[in-house]
């Protein structure tokens, strides 16, 4: 999948969000929930929180190395102080607002 397509002014089909590990999608009520999150709160000044897991794209490390979007707070490897890293790790229950993932998603291609 293209995450151009996350530019557009709607999502794409509920057969998009489909699980390729279990071969489940989402319910019509998430994807309609979803649907509302991504149109009608876009540019609302109460934004949304999300709790998700997020993989990197490996298509996308080599241009992100640098800088990778959605930075996470951790210990670096032989480190007892935690500190805000950026990681092209896959990351697991990460918290993040609406806005910042569209601009994560977007500014990636």
């Amino acid at each position: 999948m293209s995450f151009g397509i996350l530019a557009e002014l709607q999502l794409p089909g509920i057969a998009s969000f489909a699980n390729q590990i279990t071969g489940t999608t989402i319910s019509y009520e998430e994807y309609f929930h979803a649907q509302l999150v991504w149109v009608i709160f876009d540019d609302h000044p109460i934004g949304y929180i999300l709790e998700m897991d997020i993989d990197y794209p490996a298509v996308l490390h080599e241009d992100h190395q640098n800088l990778p979007f959605l930075p996470i707070n951790k210990c670096s490897p032989g480190s007892r102080q935690s500190k805000l890293m950026t990681t092209l790790e896959r990351k697991t229950h990460y918290i993040v607002h609406y806005v910042t993932l569209k601009q994560a998603f977007i500014g990636s291609w």
